[in-house]
């Protein structure tokens, strides 16, 4: 049986449970009482089976990560050592003149970039400019009872498994 159903006859039981006491001055036929603790026994396992499946995918998940970051660090660095020597040929070998072996040619190519002197004195027509609220300041200035319109602090219940 699956967890929400599982919990789904635990409640059932559990107020016919209620009804059946509040009918006979707060005492519990034995039989409902071991169907309540057998109903319970199997939540709980479910629950807890549950629980480590999410363990064992955040544990599966954050080994991923790590072997990303250590991937990325290699990439980078291969990226860069590449780029050194794309820099050093370039230095040994004449500007303008191709260079031709059976394993690789070396050709120049012109191109035109962009220098910027000072950013400070591009018009804003010719600047990226980006708008992102700051939730940090928002829910400061709302904890201190002002008020942003276009936001609302709301309180969350999270679940932490451990």
């Amino acid at each position: 049986m699956v967890l929400y159903a599982v919990k789904q006859e635990y409640d059932d039981l559990l107020r016919l449970v209620e009804d059946v006491a509040e009918g006979n001055d707060g005492v519990i036929p034995d039989e409902l009482s071991d169907q309540l603790d057998a109903i319970e026994g199997e939540w709980r396992d479910k629950v807890t089976n549950c629980a480590r499946a999410y363990k064992n995918m955040v544990a599966e998940a954050e080994a991923i990560r790590n072997e990303e970051r250590t991937l990325a660090t290699r990439r980078h660095s291969l990226e860069n050592r590449a780029e050194w020597l794309k820099n050093y040929i370039g230095m040994n070998v004449t500007t303008g003149e191709a260079f031709s072996a059976p394993s690789v040619d070396i050709k120049w190519r012109k191109s035109e970039v962009v220098e910027i002197l000072n950013a400070d004195e591009i018009p804003n027509d010719y600047c990226k400019i980006v708008r992102e609220p700051s939730k940090s300041a928002i829910k400061t200035a709302l904890k201190a009872g002002g008020a942003v319109a276009g936001a609302t602090l709301v309180e969350k219940n999270n679940i932490q498994i451990k």
